[in-house]
């Protein structure tokens, strides 16, 4: 493979060679990158002719400082150095490359065989292997490709405890939240203002967190959804029982809550107050997927609790979710309510979608309303129930409702 072997693969036997492991990842398709170090230029020279050919990149350096200006400005994987540099000792320069960067294979060539070097190498410098020499330009080959095969499994360790990690402190971000949970609570109104139910919404008592949407949406990511779901409706449950003489508990749940067998178990606490209770369930969730819904549906109302369809009008799934779920309340999304009174349209859609309530037995409640024309043009067409920030936002239990100017 030489053509003319470089001398340290001649030095007498004492010689090693000692490898360490690197820790840095490469990009896809990156050939790792090889830097070796000596002050003698025809080793070097000799090195790189050996190479060439191989799967990784070769840099030579025929100084330190050359060395360091080169890591600089370049990404190297390995870099292999001989200890006799009359700068500094290749041991104590592979040393401090562990301390500025960490993830760079450190190899050291030395001569000496010392039991000194050979410590200094093992405590400060982090070696992998050691090769005794003269060897042949296949056992270096074998040895590189060796500390690459490790590099490859420590990433995948790495990877695996980082995202190890990264799921503890999600989980314990996740807890703290928990903890923190409260329920505000938003007015619904009849078309006269008087309040006679009350939204249950999430919130996280706590700066850093990203309100409910982020709670929500890592309780997904950390497959903890149904225990986020019993913890906001154990807090339904706690406020029922402040609940005005009369008033009813809107609460919105996940479509899979509805497999979730603590839901329909008549000792909870939740189930004890179910006469106080509407439950909620979104029209955009994927409510054919649930099996048995009707039966499930069936046993809420036996425990006495009313249904809602929430954001009808938003998604292609209403009719289907309308006949499935069999609501006592429909919840017309506020995208078909807001100004509503400006779009002849839109109001004839809201119409003959409100006929279609009526004629099923549901009462009709328009979200979002926010202007006195919209709660106008919706008491004229007919709804029964209305919500948003004209009559009040989601506060603590129970903020006063609002008198419409």
């Amino acid at each position: 493979m030489f053509a003319t072997p470089p001398k340290w693969l001649k030095v007498p036997p004492r010689l090693t060679v000692w490898i360490g492991v690197t820790l840095t990842p490469t990009t896809p398709h990156e050939a790792p990158a090889v830097l070796f170090v000596d002050d003698e230029p025809e080793v070097t020279e000799g090195i790189a002719r050996a190479f060439r050919r191989e799967r990784f990149r070769v840099y030579t350096a025929n100084s330190v400082a050359d060395a360091q200006a080169l890591l600089a400005r370049e990404r190297v994987h390995v870099v292999v150095s001989d200890e006799q540099m009359p700068e500094m000792r290749g041991s104590a320069f592979l040393t401090g490359l562990r301390t500025s960067q960490p993830e760079v294979t450190r190899i050291l060539l030395t001569g000496h065989g010392d039991l000194d070097t050979v410590k200094a190498a093992l405590n400060e410098a982090e070696i992998f292997r050691f090769l005794t020499k003269p060897c042949r330009p296949d056992d270096l080959r074998t040895s590189v490709e060796d500390a690459l095969a490790a590099h490859a499994r420590y990433l995948a360790w790495s990877d695996t405890v980082e995202r190890d990690a990264t799921a503890q402190r999600l989980s314990a971000t996740f807890d703290t939240a928990l903890s923190r949970l409260w329920l505000a609570a938003q007015p619904i109104v009849t078309t006269g203002g008087r309040a006679v139910a009350w939204e249950c919404l999430a919130r996280v008592a706590t700066p850093d967190f990203r309100g409910p949407v982020g709670l929500f949406t890592m309780a997904r990511d950390l497959d903890r959804t149904s225990e986020l779901e019993r913890a906001v409706l154990a807090r339904v449950a706690d406020l029922a029982h402040d609940l005005p003489i009369g008033h009813a508990l809107f609460c919105n749940i996940e479509a899979e809550t509805l497999l979730d067998d603590a839901l329909y178990d008549p000792s909870s606490p939740l189930s004890l107050v179910a006469d106080r209770v509407v439950i909620e369930v979104t029209e955009r969730a994927p409510l054919t997927k649930i099996p048995a819904l009707q039966e499930r549906v069936a046993r809420l109302r036996a425990l006495g609790f009313r249904l809602a369809l929430d954001d009808f009008g938003a998604g292609a799934a209403g009719f289907s979710a309308l006949a499935n779920l069999r609501p006592d309340v429909v919840k017309f999304d506020m995208d078909l309510i807001r100004g509503i009174e400006q779009d002849a349209t839109k109001e004839r859609t809201v119409a003959m979608l409100l006929e279609l309530c009526k004629g099923l037995g549901a009462q009709a409640l328009g979200e979002g309303v926010e202007t006195t024309a919209e709660r106008d043009k919706l008491r004229e067409l007919g709804f029964d129930l209305l919500q948003g920030y004209l009559f009040g936002r989601p506060d603590h239990p129970f903020p006063p409702v609002l008198t419409a100017p």
